[in-house]
């Protein structure tokens, strides 16, 4: 068996028992307290079978494109076009390549697509923080006199919105989305191994600090589901005041490959596009 085999069923063997307990928290929290802020169903086994088996596949593809990270990773550094560039950001433990899907359908739209990566162990948000203003600053380079949009998944959009603190950072995005973002933290948090994963429980610094953040300057929206298995309560999702609430299908994971989502999230671009912010 070679070793990347091995890497490849420790992953998915990973993801499938994360899978696994975090469907039965949800199912018991949502089955016991819906919430009506998120237009959460009490769900009945349909669902939650249902639910679970999304979780499951949405998963197993991310464990499948695994080794095609380094292949994925995108620089946006082509010539600047009509349509401002995206900066995608990836969440906790994954990686580039969940964005194969969306990064192909921005292309096809007129978006150039620059990846950012981070690995979720053996590392701080600080260093994460710096890595990508760096990123940032390239990508301005190279597209001058256009402000990016930021698209964000889970972990992806609260370190987006820790950058944007930082000095007059609220004034150099186009835009932002999240997707299945923890604006309020997760209590599942606390069963993910590493320090990086520590920063989404709901008690954390890492989220006080964001808190009495200043209202944002350019038009952020975070799009939830009323089924996302991996972050509990459901009501830890809704972003803060001057933010856009959009409801989208799927649970956390299978938002980044679901049709249906793609077209909202690129339909949320051409508005951001459109307003002159770039």
């Amino acid at each position: 068996m070679s070793v990347l085999t091995v890497v490849f069923l420790v992953i998915l063997i990973c993801y499938m028992n994360f899978a696994l307990i975090c469907n039965v928290i949800y199912w018991y929290e949502s089955i016991n307290s819906p919430e009506a802020a998120m237009n959460q169903p009490k769900p009945g086994l349909r669902v939650c079978l249902a639910c679970y088996a999304e979780s499951l596949a949405s998963l197993f593809i991310c464990a499948l494109i695994f080794p095609l990270a380094p292949l994925t990773r995108r620089s946006a550094t082509s010539a600047p076009g009509v349509k401002p560039p995206l900066i995608l950001i990836h969440g906790l433990y994954n990686h580039s390549a969940v964005w194969i899907y969306m990064g192909r359908r921005f292309h096809q739209e007129g978006f150039a697509c620059s990846t950012f990566s981070y690995h979720s162990f053996f590392t701080s948000t600080q260093d994460i923080l710096q890595r990508l203003e760096k990123h940032v600053r390239a990508v301005e380079t190279s597209f001058p006199g256009q402000k990016p949009i930021f698209v964000c998944h889970s972990l992806g959009g609260l370190l987006f919105r820790h950058w944007l603190l930082q000095g007059e950072n609220h004034t150099r995005p186009g835009g932002a989305l999240t997707m299945g973002t923890p604006h309020q933290g997760s209590k599942t948090a606390a069963l993910a191994p590493g320090a990086l994963a520590k920063n989404l429980l709901p008690a954390s610094g890492f989220l006080r600090s964001l808190q009495n953040a200043p209202k944002t300057n350019p038009p952020c929206v975070s799009l939830v589901s009323s089924t996302d298995e991996a972050v509990l309560p459901a009501s830890s999702l809704l972003p803060p005041k001057g933010w856009r609430l959009r409801f989208a299908p799927g649970g956390h994971f299978s938002m980044l490959f679901r049709p249906s989502v793609a077209d909202l999230v690129i339909s949320e671009l051409r508005k951001m596009a459109a307003t002159g912010c770039h």
